[in-house]
């Protein structure tokens, strides 16, 4: 375990998440409730690299048939974003959203750690309704990407 493992830990016990760290690797699991929907989210060291990821991962799959208009949603979602990006996992319809830094040289302190975790958590809940209304209410992506960020103008 490293030094971004640790500032993780620090975050989580520090801002009170429950957590627990996976046995035989350097990620920790966590969860996340908000207004819109709950997330099971990660953190991982990539101590070789001096890189943190953090995931928040939606614990519903995309139906096979809906991932092509889902990924449309998420690069229309994506193209503005300036921290994290969501991913989709052709193969079994995962949804997560991610933040990643490369912390090479820095001290990486907990306020680092949670700017990430936040903007991860906080733009999965923004993007959900819309995600939902993609999969379940045949909305067109970019009216629901629209719909999402209407409050941004």
């Amino acid at each position: 375990m490293g030094r971004i493992l640790d500032a993780g830990k620090r975050f989580f016990t520090d801002d009170e998440w429950p957590h627990e760290e996976i046995s035989g690797s350097t990620i920790l699991r966590t969860g996340f409730k908000g207004q819109n929907g709950q997330f099971t989210c990660y953190f991982q060291e990539r101590e070789e690299h001096q890189q943190m990821v953090f995931y928040a991962v939606l614990p519903t799959q995309v139906p096979e048939d809906k991932r092509a208009e889902v990924a449309e949603y998420i690069t229309r979602a994506n193209y503005a974003m300036v921290i994290g990006n969501f991913e989709m996992d052709y193969r079994d319809g995962e949804i997560r959203f991610k933040t990643a830094a490369d912390v090479e040289g820095t001290e990486f302190p907990t306020m680092f750690v949670k700017n990430m975790v936040y903007a991860a958590v906080f733009m999965m809940d923004r993007y959900l309704p819309g995600l939902m209304m993609v999969i379940y209410g045949g909305m067109e992506p970019a009216e629901a990407v629209a719909q999402v960020e209407g409050d941004d103008s």
